[in-house]
This record gives structure tokens, C-alpha cells and sequence, in this order.
């Protein structure tokens, strides 16, 4: 999902900076809340 999401910005000739934003603030911390390891792993 991260990988694509770089592509978009970058395809797309989108500015670095917010897309570093919504990645460390928005992107990531999503992924943490939601796909965490598996139970008893």
C-alpha cells in the first residue's frame, strides 16, 4: 500500500514533503493500529 501510494506522489509529480507528512502521521500509524501481528504469534 505504501509502495503505490510513493508511486501516485511521485508519478504525479507531487510535492516530497506532504507526502512524507501523511505517511509518518497518517499511513503508518493506520497500519500499526490495524495490522498487527497474529494472535498467539
Amino acid at each position: 500500500m505504501l509502495r503505490n501510494l510513493g508511486r501516485e506522489f511521485r508519478g504525479n509529480e507531487r510535492p516530497d514533503e506532504p507526502y512524507s507528512r501523511l505517511v509518518r502521521n497518517g499511513a503508518v500509524i493506520l497500519v500499526e493500529k490495524t495490522c498487527g501481528p497474529p494472535a498467539g504469534a
